[in-house]
């Protein structure tokens, strides 16, 4: 079968030989990745995703300490990265078309969000494609801007997001009543509650839409909005449109910029997860 290499001028799907196949690999890879971490919460009570020590296996320990230390928000981090860098690829191709894209992307993103409002609210908890919708409706306007613009923002909108999820994620450590009514649903200190949970996990069709209806205000507009995440969800998406604008993602850098990117962050990494763990467990 013959591929053309004009590029494509509808909305539909992009052209194989238009197709960034590294891009697509470490996007399949990352999903997958996600899921070995998030398969945690998909089998238990949310407890039993956040706090390894309520599992109870020979392995589980071990287990829970290899997917925190390998895969537990850097395969997430470089998804929302690739997210990013599609847009600014979305806009390349759109100019290269003369067309603004903005409504192209709009639509994309648009679709996209009512995709993972039904994920979300019919089948898990967790879904990251409407949050993902969300902050590209933010992202996307600066498609076009420059590889230093972008790093610039995305340091600015990490740092304060730094602050602001670490502002907020205290408030059940200084505020007791807070801390009193969600520490069983986090981290699974009454065993009633982990009990009850079970019984609606075990339920059917009904009890699970009732656990996504009570659970959808809370993860969007507390964790999600006000919690900031959603402000660090756009500056990943930065740095990944950044990453895409100096070459990163084709390999046009030379090889020491990708020998100590990866040093680098697998130091940071390993200094951060073991206090991490060693704070949790």
């Amino acid at each position: 079968m013959t591929v053309s290499n004009t590029p494509t001028t509808s909305g539909g799907p992009v052209a194989e030989a238009e197709r960034l196949d590294f891009l697509d690999v470490l996007r399949g890879v990352a999903v997958l990745a996600i899921f070995i971490v998030n398969i945690k919460a998909m089998a238990q009570p949310f407890a039993y995703y956040a706090n390894a020590s309520l599992w109870t296996g020979e392995y589980d320990m071990t287990v829970s300490a290899l997917q925190a230390f390998l895969v537990e928000d850097k395969w997430r981090t470089i998804f929302t990265a690739l997210f990013g860098a599609g847009l600014a690829l979305a806009a390349d191709r759109a100019a290269a078309r003369g067309v603004s894209g903005l409504g192209l992307m709009s639509r994309r993103l648009f679709l996209l969000a009512l995709f993972g409002l039904a994920h979300l609210l019919l089948i898990w908890m967790g879904d990251i494609l409407f949050t993902y919708a969300l902050a590209g409706f933010v992202a996307m306007w600066f498609r076009n801007a420059g590889a230093g613009v972008l790093l610039r923002l995305g340091v600015i909108a990490l740092l304060v997001a730094l602050v602001w999820t670490g502002l907020f994620n205290a408030g059940p450590a200084l505020i007791a009543e807070v801390r009193a009514e969600i520490e069983p649903m986090l981290w699974g200190s009454d065993p009633d509650v982990l009990a009850d949970e079970s019984a609606l996990l075990l339920g059917g069709v009904g009890d699970h839409l009732a656990m996504r209806l009570e659970s959808f205000t809370p993860y969007i507009l507390l964790y999600f909005l006000a919690g900031g995440h959603w402000l660090e969800t756009v500056g990943i998406m930065l740095f990944g449109m950044w990453a895409y604008r100096i070459g990163f993602f084709s390999f046009r850098l030379p090889v020491r910029a990708y020998v100590v990117t990866a040093l680098a962050g697998f130091t940071l990494a390993l200094a951060f997860d073991t206090a991490r763990w060693m704070i949790l467990t």
